[in-house]
């Protein structure tokens, strides 16, 4: 006979108390794990392993699974800066409850979760969406700017993965079933290596600048080349607790300029929080003729 948490595992991390019960546990024996920690009842009638991750633990106290930015994120895809748990919600889901207390009704327009009802069953285990069920919840729910850069990270292998999570016909069924959305949403190509670039190059985009993506100069990549001679380059997150990643930058910067390149470089809370003075900057070096 399997223990307690093999049979949990054995039903991808998530068992119902019904389902324990069938494998030969009693109540007892359910409450006594529950008590000492050996499992977690993470919401009336159904126990979990205590390695789940918390927040999965969180989207299934809710009532649903974790999805859209909340998934997508767990998947290794790009997070925005949205504090708000994001579960997904079977049409027929009820009883919602606060993410750190079963007994607790989640209040209607709860500042914390953001919910996301479904008309028909998403793909995944029960405890999370699959990639291309969170990006479908992210291509609805989130901005423009922000879908794409999420979906760029998807479109792409990273540090963690060789092969990306998506392919690009993927993604275009996703954006060709919102049509309002679809053209701005097909920017998500995965040239982009950044979620900061990719926001950058959809802001962008109106102002139809002349701009080359992850462009070779002397054996390096720079993020982005308008015209000939600017060059255009935006820092993610990671860059500000990194001060050797943050040094090279610089020294790397001066190098372009002594080749003969105007450098215009920013960071992650210009871009996120204070695009304005990122767009002046870039329009007015145009406008000036930098990059010719």
């Amino acid at each position: 006979m399997f223990s307690l948490t093999e049979t949990i595992d054995s039903h991808g991390g998530l068992a119902a108390t019904y389902e324990l019960l069938a494998a030969g546990f009693n109540k007892r024996a359910l409450s006594a794990a529950a008590h000492h920690g050996i499992v977690i009842r993470v919401r009336q009638g159904w126990y979990c392993t205590p390695d789940v991750h918390p927040l999965l633990r969180q989207g299934i106290r809710v009532g649903g699974r974790l999805g859209c930015i909340s998934g997508a994120a767990l998947h290794g895809m790009w997070r925005p800066p949205d504090e708000h748990l994001h579960v997904s919600l079977d049409h027929n889901d009820c009883r919602l409850r606060t993410p750190d207390n079963m007994r607790r009704r989640l209040p209607r327009g709860s500042l914390a979760v953001t919910t996301h009802w479904n008309a028909q069953h998403r793909a995944g285990s029960r405890l999370l969406l699959d990639p291309l069920s969170c990006l479908a919840e992210v291509a609805r729910c989130q901005p423009i700017d922000y879908a794409v850069a999420i979906a760029n990270s998807a479109l792409r292998p990273s540090e963690t993965r060789s092969i990306p999570l998506i392919t690009r016909n993927e993604w275009q069924l996703i954006a060709d079933g919102i049509p309002t959305r679809a053209r701005l949403l097909q920017l998500a190509d995965g040239i982009c290596e950044s979620g900061t670039e990719s926001i950058t190059w959809v802001r962008l985009a109106p102002h139809r600048l002349p701009l080359q993506r992850q462009v070779w100069i002397d054996g390096k990549r720079v993020d982005f080349l308008a015209g000939r001679r600017l060059v255009i380059e935006v820092d993610g997150v990671a860059y500000h607790i990194d001060p050797v990643r943050f040094e090279a930058d610089r020294s790397r910067d001066a190098e372009l300029c002594a080749l003969d390149y105007i450098v215009l470089r920013f960071s992650y809370n210009q871009v996120i929080y204070r695009w304005p003075e990122v767009e002046r900057a870039i329009l007015t070096s145009v406008a000036r003729g930098d990059h010719l």
